[in-house]
């Protein structure tokens, strides 16, 4: 036996038994699920907002349901701006809720879509001013 034969490497391969076309079918639908449901938060979050006033409260609620509160005599001002959260060079418009207690402050991304004239209603209502525009 020559020195070239005794030591001969072999290739090993691992292989699977590949996937079925319905468990590729599966996959894509639930990706596509994942897709729809984020999308969907997207749009509860950012276009279904509400702000308002019940008596001495300032508060805001979104489409998902969640809502907070602060005391309206803590508000100095409203913030009109627009922020690229994502750098997309598509801004959205957010309102800032300006308080004494920098913690306490609120903002309100997608406010263009609040009911037009609604800001500047709550705002004389509790006597502040609304800083910016959009």
């Amino acid at each position: 036996m020559r020195a070239s034969e005794a030591y001969r490497p072999q290739s090993f391969a691992c292989r699977s038994g590949g996937q079925s076309a319905g468990a590729l079918v599966g996959a894509v639908l639930v990706g596509c699920a994942i897709l729809g449901v984020v999308v969907l938060y997207a749009v509860l979050w950012y276009r279904n907002v509400t702000l308002y006033l019940r008596g001495d409260r300032l508060g805001v609620t979104n489409g998902l349901g969640f809502r907070r509160e602060i005391a309206a005599e803590t508000v100095e001002r409203f913030t009109k701006e627009y922020e690229d959260p994502y750098g997309t060079n598509r801004p959205i418009a957010v309102l800032r809720v300006v308080t004494r207690d920098p913690k306490r402050a609120l903002r309100i991304r997608g406010a263009n879509g609040l009911e037009p004239g609604g800001i500047e209603r709550i705002a004389s209502a509790i006597r502040i001013p609304v800083e910016g525009a959009w």
